[in-house]
């Protein structure tokens, strides 16, 4: 999926993540007015690493996005 569908499914309470950040065990939790979380899996507990307002040219133009099979917040 692209971004923009992902985007949609993350508003929707879905964890979203991409090629690049699943290579660091990464994913992004939506939190609101386009402000994500940025998380890292160790030892299978999310971990805050920081917010993200902004991507990059490579997230935007990843067709790698999809939605986190485990859901660490539930």
């Amino acid at each position: 999926m692209n971004i923009i569908e992902a985007i949609r499914r993350a508003e929707n309470g879905d964890l979203i993540t991409n090629n690049l950040l699943k290579k660091s065990d990464m994913f992004l939790k939506y939190i609101s007015n386009g402000v994500f979380y940025q998380y890292q899996v160790v030892n299978d507990k999310p971990i805050y690493k920081y917010e993200v307002r902004e991507f990059s040219m490579v997230h935007i133009l990843s067709i790698g996005w999809e939605v986190v099979v485990e859901n660490y917040f539930e």
